[in-house]
């Protein structure tokens, strides 16, 4: 698991998708989670794991937080 989650931030970081910026005064943190999935081939093995980073919704208000 360790490994996709690393491939996922490393992606990140290429691809410039999010970056860390100073917290706002007054202003809530977004939280994250991670989400994990298993790939597997046509025999049912797992073939490989993937790792997503995404934002938690919910912690999210609409026009202040995001648009």
């Amino acid at each position: 698991m360790k490994n996709c989650m690393d491939k996922e931030t490393t992606l990140i970081k290429k691809n410039d998708t999010c970056k860390l910026v100073p917290r706002p005064r007054g202003k809530k943190s977004i939280s994250v989670k991670w989400i994990f999935k298993e790939k597997n081939n046509i025999k049912e093995e797992v073939e490989m794991y993937k790792a997503r980073l995404v934002a938690k919704s919910c912690s999210q208000n609409h026009r202040i937080d995001c648009d």
